[in-house]
């Protein structure tokens, strides 16, 4: 076996997550008969392992935003979930939606802004008129 360095790319871990969640993603686009699911659940296990809380909400988000789909990463709940999962999960759950949220804010100013710039076909002939003339 040959022997890999511990860290190749100096962000092996980024990628290694960008990795899980892309495939956790396309696991879950899958129709239910065709997913795997033993081994999506056991992927959100070692991304979740393998990713800080703090970090983990903007490294799905950024992979939910190329994917246009939600992931689900499979939190343990009822019995299996201990106080640090329970914690996890609510961090995530809450950083997302901020995420989502400041999204949907950011979209919304865009369209308004774009909305309030609508002009006529002549006031538009007019502003170039004015600025070809050097009014």
């Amino acid at each position: 076996m040959t022997k890999v360095a511990k860290d190749v790319t100096g962000r092996d871990g980024y990628i290694q997550a960008q990795a899980l969640l892309y495939g956790i993603t396309q696991i879950q686009s899958l129709p239910r008969q065709r997913q795997e699911y033993s081994d999506m659940v056991d992927m959100c296990r070692i991304l979740r392992a393998l990713v800080p809380p703090e970090t983990l909400p903007s490294y799905a988000y950024s992979v939910e935003m190329h994917t246009g789909k939600q992931i689900d990463l499979h939190f343990p709940e009822g019995e299996e979930a201990t106080a640090s999962d329970e914690i996890y999960m609510q961090d995530y759950l809450f950083a997302m939606a901020d995420y989502r949220k400041r999204r949907a804010e950011a979209i919304r100013k865009a369209v308004e802004k774009i909305e309030t710039k609508t002009q006529t076909p002549s006031e538009i002939a007019s502003a170039a008129i004015a600025r070809a003339s050097g009014q």
